[in-house]
């Protein structure tokens, strides 16, 4: 709570990793939002219509750059908030409300690396963070290239932080992402990703087995769905499966979710 208190302060926001805070000026932040649980029961004024009425009531009365209304989801036994940080911040300062912890589904959460380069130094990044990963990195130069990115000027010098964390971080820099083929990591920009999909199957939580494609496109990146103009779609499978087309981006998301919720 002390870094919700003293960067608002400053003009500034921030967004929580599994190992490192990334913070931001607040009105570029007021773009992007996530998606945290926070736990409902049946207790007068904890269930879930309750926290969705006291959370809309709080919209009214707080001033955040480029606030737009929450995605509120009921889940079984939480409430799943789609807000910017700032507001996720004022839920927790006003209403006393904690989110429940999230858990780091992607193998690369584990691996704490450390990463020391001169400058921003592509190749001493890609060998260290290779070493000490056992992923080859590649970088989609031509894409970059056409968004005037210099490729020779990513990295960054991190101790101690997730080699998931030291992706996001160096791509958050850039406005770019990373995409997995098999044991290779490559970084390219957010538009080359939504031509090349990867589909992937999702087990569901039993309880939500009949609604979870839809909680979906609601929650994770709901521009990227083709309902809205996106690449992304969802498929029945058998049983309590779904058949996800969707960019490695928007994949984490939902893996990040589906971790969540279990």
């Amino acid at each position: 709570m002390v870094t919700a208190n003293l960067l608002p302060e400053q003009g500034l926001s921030w967004y929580r990793l599994s190992t490192l805070l990334l913070v931001e000026p607040a009105e570029q932040a007021s773009g992007r939002q996530q998606v945290l649980l926070y736990r409902t029961s049946t207790k007068q004024g904890n269930d879930a219509k309750s926290l969705s009425n006291r959370i809309r009531k709080l919209e009214t009365t707080v001033e955040l750059p480029g606030l737009q209304p929450s995605v509120l989801a009921p889940l079984p036994t939480a409430l799943a908030v789609r807000q910017t940080q700032a507001f996720h911040d004022q839920i927790t300062a006003q209403l006393g409300l904690v989110p429940l912890p999230r858990r780091n589904p992607h193998p690369l959460h584990s691996k704490l690396i450390n990463i020391g380069v001169s400058g921003r130094n592509r190749s001493a990044f890609i060998e260290q963070f290779s070493q000490q990963t056992g992923r080859r990195v590649v970088i989609d130069t031509q894409a970059l290239y056409e968004i005037g990115i210099s490729v020779d000027s990513l990295g960054a010098s991190l101790s101690g932080v997730s080699a998931f964390d030291y992706l996001e971080t160096i791509t958050f820099i850039f406005g770019i992402t990373w995409r997995e083929d098999g044991q290779v990591i490559e970084i390219t920009t957010i538009d080359a990703s939504e031509g090349r999909l990867e589909e992937r199957q999702v087990t569901l939580p039993p309880v939500l087995a009949s609604d979870y494609g839809r909680l979906l496109k609601e929650l994770v990146n709901p521009d990227s769905w083709e309902e809205l103009g996106g690449p992304g779609c969802v498929e029945d499978a058998r049983g309590n499966r779904l058949r996800i087309s969707q960019t490695s981006h928007t994949l984490r998301a939902i893996e990040q979710l589906s971790a969540n919720l279990r």
